[in-house]
């Protein structure tokens, strides 16, 4: 099932771009692998998820974020052309993702702008976490929800574990927007640079995203983020995205270049930049020795790196814990999130990987929660589960993931999928509404008829040509009800060459 999947995925690969990228599927959510450049990882990106990033750009960002406002969001477009420096290669990489939209025929056209996207709309959603406090001030409303919550534990807290045996753990609650698109589109990216300096990495996001939200190096250094509670700024000029503060301090080999990679680079990275909201970084590494530290920046108070030393009243053990709250940049508030976590560990301060994640579940679960994720340095050992319309993440199943599995790479130095040529196929409208008639033509004679496929690889459909087009209902296909997603449509031509190209459906 898995082989169809990437084989179908591999069908609507361009007809002569390289595409340096593999796409599949694990319970629902995208696992995307590229590799090469920062412009040829975009158009990786931008060709294989065309569809979920302009569902991303057009539902969340233009009707959440920007509530449908053209002038709140051209707002938020300005603020960041006139206040924030990004280095060449993002500019690179997200003109990538935009050229990647274009070659796959995806319409990138956004109504609500009147104008097509371009590489600064895909720049300003990646500086959506330092736009968040101006988002409220210019809306008059906070209607983001980025509250984040995470704890490590190491040392002589998991020392009796038999599994962990010291080492540390964290878990990761990411609560967002419970927004459609988002729940529809949960990404796990895996980068593989070719630039000296940058090591493969691991991204939890989503589609359109190059910022480090939550990420793994090779190396196994980590990085989560949560935003913070105080958000007052000196200094509107020169300002760096904070996802692509930790990306840098993530994605380098060592940028600190003190001989070592490990968290300390994702604190100069950060240091080295200025961001606008207040935000805070949840890191650890075990290269090869453990460190923890929970990294608070604001604009206007600077940057420190919280370690447990500073554990003003967590109990015994060595952990540390994240939420929404300064503890060291800034005397601390009540935060009752906190406050829970705190009086479990003050009741057993020790921990194994099973009992850190129902602590956090049941001490700071909430129904928000888009993402959840639990990661083991020592092992490489990760367990990630994401939303769904009706359960928080921290509800549904987790899958389980390696480290070291996700980066093999199958002769990443080589195209995929230039060896497959197939045709496109003319869908409109696409996007298409459920409930609609979208129809489906060629230049090319067709000689058979047309399967749709689902991304489990399943067949729901076949439709016969109708004068040279297909009309395919969206509501039913027989006895098989469509839902909002992307489909695979797939016929012949009458040289027996494969006509193959995407549909999405949106609710």
């Amino acid at each position: 099932m898995i082989y169809l999947v990437v084989l179908l995925l591999c069908f609507v690969i361009g007809l002569n771009a390289q595409v340096n990228g593999i796409l599949t599927q694990n319970n629902g959510k995208w696992i995307l692998k590229t590799w090469g450049t920062h412009q040829e990882r975009g158009y990786a990106q931008g060709y294989l998820l065309s569809q979920p990033i302009m569902q991303i750009i057009n539902t969340y960002m233009y009707q959440t974020v920007a509530m449908s406002d053209s002038a709140v969001y051209n707002d938020l477009l300005n603020f960041y052309l006139s206040h924030f420096e990004v280095e060449t290669k993002y500019q690179q990489e997200a003109t990538g993702i935009i050229n990647g939209l274009a070659a796959s025929g995806t319409n990138i056209y956004l109504a609500g702008l009147q104008r097509n996207i371009n590489s600064a709309d895909i720049l300003t959603a990646n500086c959506l976490v330092d736009l968040y406090f101006y988002q409220s001030q210019i809306t008059g409303s906070s209607n983001l929800e980025l509250n984040c919550a995470s704890i490590s534990s190491w040392g002589s807290s998991t020392q009796a574990d038999a599994f962990l045996q010291g080492n540390v753990v964290i878990t990761r609650f990411m609560d967002w927007n419970q927004d459609g698109s988002l729940i529809a589109n949960p990404l796990l990216m895996v980068s593989h640079p070719t630039e000296a300096g940058e090591q493969d990495w691991i991204s939890f996001t989503y589609p359109g995203m190059i910022g480090a939200l939550s990420a793994i190096s090779a190396s196994g250094k980590a990085a989560f983020l949560n935003t913070g509670n105080i958000h007052d700024t000196n200094n509107l000029n020169g300002l760096h995205p904070i996802l692509l503060s930790i990306r840098n301090g993530i994605e380098a080999q060592d940028y600190n270049n003190d001989g070592a990679d490990n968290i300390t680079d994702i604190y100069q990275a950060i240091d080295d930049q200025l961001s606008l909201s207040g935000t805070l970084v949840h890191a650890v590494s075990e290269n090869p020795v453990t460190m923890t530290g929970i990294i608070e920046a604001n604009n206007n108070l600077g940057t420190v790196m919280r370690t447990s030393a500073q554990n003003d009243n967590l109990p015994p053990g060595t952990h540390l814990v994240a939420t929404n709250h300064f503890r060291l940049l800034n005397p601390p508030v009540c935060c009752t999130r906190y406050g829970n976590i705190v009086d479990s560990l003050t009741t057993n301060p020790v921990i194994s990987a099973k009992r850190q994640l129902s602590l956090l579940i049941g001490a700071a679960g909430l129904q928000n929660n888009m993402m959840s994720m639990q990661y083991e340095p020592s092992s490489g050992r990760l367990l990630w589960s994401t939303a769904t319309l009706s359960q928080p993440a921290f509800q549904n199943e987790m899958s389980i993931l390696n480290r070291t599995e996700l980066f093999s790479l199958p002769n990443s130095n080589q195209d995929e999928t230039s060896a497959l040529q197939p045709i496109g196929l003319n869908v409109y409208p696409n996007p298409a509404q459920l409930n609609s008639t979208v129809k489906i033509s060629s230049k090319t004679r067709i000689v058979a008829s047309l399967e749709v496929y689902n991304l489990k690889g399943q067949k729901i459909a076949i439709i016969h040509s109708e004068k040279g087009e297909f009309k395919l209902i969206t509501h039913t296909a027989g006895n098989e009800e469509f839902s909002a997603g992307i489909y695979l449509l797939m016929t012949k031509g009458i040289n027996g060459q494969r006509m193959v190209s995407k549909l999405l459906l949106l609710n």
